[in-house]
């Protein structure tokens, strides 16, 4: 398996996650009052996009 091919999917799969993180938070104070499993998935979610951008570039 090249890297480059690795390191291309991991960003658009980052880059994917941060739309869905950025979707997520967005919708995230409706969720959490309603459902507390969501509103931590997606604090999940987010402190994961967290950790994986500093490992970018």
């Amino acid at each position: 398996m090249p890297t480059d091919f690795v390191k291309l999917s991991f960003h658009f799969s980052s880059s994917y996650l941060k739309i869905c993180g950025i979707k997520m938070f967005l919708i995230r104070g409706n969720i959490n009052h309603r459902h507390g499993n969501i509103g931590s998935l997606a604090q999940r979610i987010s402190r994961y996009i967290f950790y994986s951008s500093l490992f970018e570039g």
